[in-house]
C-alpha cells in the first residue's frame, strides 16, 4: 500500500502469475496513452447532437440534455473517437480514468445505457451510440449512416 500513497498506480503481491504481470502493465500502458487534458476542441457538432466542451452542456437534437459527469465524460470520448470501436477497458480508463479501478465492463454497460436513454431517439434501436458485439462501442454521427447507407 506503501507504494501507492507515494504515486504508484499499481502493485502486485508475490507470487503472481507471469499473465498477471502483462495484463497489469498492459493496463498501465493503456493508461499512459490517454490523450493528454485541454487538448480537445472547444465544441463537438453534427447534425444531432452539439458538445460544448468549455461548458459543459450538450445539446441533442435542439434540446439540452442533463448528463451526470460521468455519463458526459463516457459520450466525449465517444464521439472524440467517432466511427471507432472502444473497448469496455478503453472506456474505463478514458471515462472512469483513475477511479477504473472501482470500476468494471458492466459499469460501462450500465451507463450505455443510461447515455442511450438520454441521446437516442429510441434506445431500444441506437443509432448514435451502437454495440459492436463482443468489443465495445462506437459513436456513429448522423452523417456518417447516411454515408454508409448509400455505400
Amino acid at each position: 500500500m506503501r507504494g501507492l500513497e507515494v504515486g504508484g498506480d499499481d502493485y502486485i503481491v508475490k507470487p503472481f502469475a507471469p499473465a498477471e504481470l502483462v495484463a497489469r502493465v498492459g493496463a498501465a500502458l493503456r493508461r499512459a496513452a490517454l490523450p493528454p487534458v485541454g487538448r480537445t476542441e472547444e465544441r463537438y457538432a453534427d447534425e444531432q447532437v452539439v458538445i460544448d466542451h468549455t461548458a459543459h452542456a450538450v445539446t441533442v437534437r435542439g434540446e439540452p440534455v442533463s448528463l451526470s459527469p460521468l455519463e458526459y465524460r463516457l459520450l466525449a470520448a465517444l464521439v472524440r473517437n467517432a466511427g471507432h470501436v472502444l473497448s469496455h477497458d478503453r472506456l474505463l480508463d478514458l471515462a472512469w480514468g483513475p477511479d477504473s479501478l472501482d470500476a468494471s465492463p458492466e459499469s460501462v454497460r450500465l451507463y450505455i445505457s443510461y447515455l442511450r436513454a438520454k441521446i437516442e431517439e429510441d434506445r431500444r434501436h441506437p443509432r448514435l451510440v451502437q454495440t459492436v458485439r463482443e468489443f465495445g462501442y462506437r459513436y456513429v454521427p448522423p452523417r456518417a449512416r447516411s454515408g454508409s447507407a448509400a455505400a
